[in-house]
């Protein structure tokens, strides 16, 4: 059960990293080197060692850096083995990217948001050939970072945090910009077929677990075939109907499995035309025809860049190192976006995971290796009750590899979160004498960092 999923499930994260950043007079970013050690398990998964391979190669996040040197170094431990948990390796890239950008703020006495806009990859150099190995297909970064910032009113709650300052009170902001790998596995598989009665069938090799695959899917051929999408249906999972198929992972579903369901829907246009010669409806061709399919599979040159901009605000009760998040707001550009309203479900679902990550979730062993937190008593999952409000809001910069053009976005929040709030607890406890503390913010850790500054 539960208790079995804790001991041996695999796990997520588990990095460590030496980072040093050089930086001119001015803020321009200049080099990076890092160290990241990565804690495997006792053995390796097929995907164990993918998760830290991509936090390496995105090291440098969304700063055009024009050097950089890391090193990856895997650690073979006695605990299970760690794999991709929602993230998977962009989180970590990002909390490395993102800290050291408000250390060198810091350190220059330059606003954070600035900082950034001096150093992000403008959009007329897309595509951009990082010096980790990626092409990022195309981005408008400081477009999301100034409307991250409008919407919380950055320069208002900078104006508040000096007065609550004045009267002991302890926040602070943080801002997370963050880039990410999707679309992985290069291919998927779909079908269009319409029946000689004019129903409409898709089948899809991206299997869903509750993303609301059949409706964007359905929004996507509907958009091609012009008909309703209450008249589609979408058929996934069964391998008598799909013979081939990659899946949902790595929010790749609607950026290559979508692409591969307009593809086929095309495809299928084309053979109406040649059944009616362009002026027959679809109902009508398919019924002249005992009924019409199309079948593809649909590959791109390479994997897509999601991006966007969180911030978020925090009051620590300096007494108890207690952390309340008071907002989130989250620009996303994944491009295309085919349905909002789950766009933004993918957002809020995704926040709330990245907000555990940054106040209570943390797997611990004891010098044994004995689990000390194998059970949700120990482990700490965030409630609805903990829960800040969310502002969520969607950009579209497309892809252009695909025509589609949609990226991907069921990670985002898992991503930026916790290093936005990284970024706003340092904040807050930079009068302290407090400039970096590792996630989990459990009180007991925020309370002894201020105490140790304080005595120190």
């Amino acid at each position: 059960g539960r208790s079995e999923n804790f001991l041996a499930a695999y796990q997520g994260r588990g990095q460590d990293a030496d980072v040093e950043l050089a930086v001119d007079g001015d803020g321009t970013f200049l080099a990076v080197r890092a160290r990241i050690v990565a804690d495997l398990g006792a053995y390796l998964y097929p995907t164990t060692a993918v998760v830290p391979v991509t936090s390496a190669m995105l090291a440098t996040g969304v700063y055009a850096t024009p050097a950089a040197d890391v090193e990856l170094i895997g650690v073979a431990t006695n605990t299970v083995p760690t794999g991709p948990c929602r993230g998977a390796g962009r989180p970590e890239a990002t909390f490395v990217a993102e800290r050291m950008a408000d250390l060198a703020a810091t350190e220059l006495g330059i606003d954070p948001a600035e900082l950034r806009r001096r150093n992000f990859i403008s959009p007329d150099r897309f595509p951009y050939a990082s010096p980790l190995g990626f092409t990022y297909d195309s981005g408008e970064y400081r477009r999301a970072l100034d409307r991250a910032c409008e919407l919380i009113d950055y320069d208002g709650f900078r104006r508040e945090q000096r007065v609550a300052r004045e009267s002991g009170r302890v926040t602070g902001i943080g801002i997370s910009v963050f880039v990410e790998r999707a679309g992985s596995a290069v291919w998927e598989s779909a079908a269009a077929a319409v029946d000689p009665d004019g129903r409409v069938v898709i089948r899809t090799g991206s299997t869903a677990h509750g993303q609301g695959h059949a409706t964007t899917f359905a929004q996507i051929a509907a958009d091609e075939l012009r008909v309703d999408p209450g008249d589609i249906e979408v058929r996934a999972g069964d391998t008598a109907e799909v013979p081939e198929g990659v899946g949902t992972f790595g929010s790749r579903s609607v950026t290559i499995g979508g692409a591969a369901v307009q593809r086929a829907c095309r495809e299928l246009q084309e053979r109406v035309r040649k059944v009616g010669d362009g002026s027959m409806s679809l109902r009508a061709a398919a019924a002249a025809a005992g009924g019409l399919e199309a079948s593809v599979r649909f590959e791109i040159a390479g994997p897509v860049f999601p991006f966007g901009a969180y911030v978020a605000t925090v009051e620590i009760d300096p007494s108890t190192g207690v952390v309340t998040v008071g907002r989130v707001v989250a620009v996303d550009d994944a491009g295309r976006v085919v349905n909002p309203l789950l766009a933004e479900g993918q957002v809020v679902g995704s926040t709330l995971h990245g907000l555990g990550e940054a106040l209570t979730e943390e797997v611990v062993y004891d010098d044994q290796g004995q689990l000390l937190t194998g059970s949700f008593t120990q482990y700490g999952i965030l409630g609805a009750r903990e829960v800040p409000p969310i502002e969520s809001e969607l950009q579209e910069t497309p892809s252009p590899l695909t025509p589609l053009g949609a990226k991907g976005i069921g990670e985002s929040g898992a991503i930026a979160v916790p290093a936005a709030v990284a970024n706003a607890v340092a904040d807050a406890l930079s009068p302290f004498g407090v400039t970096h503390l590792d996630v989990p913010f459990i009180p007991e850790r925020v309370r002894r960092a201020i105490r140790d500054a304080t005595v120190g």
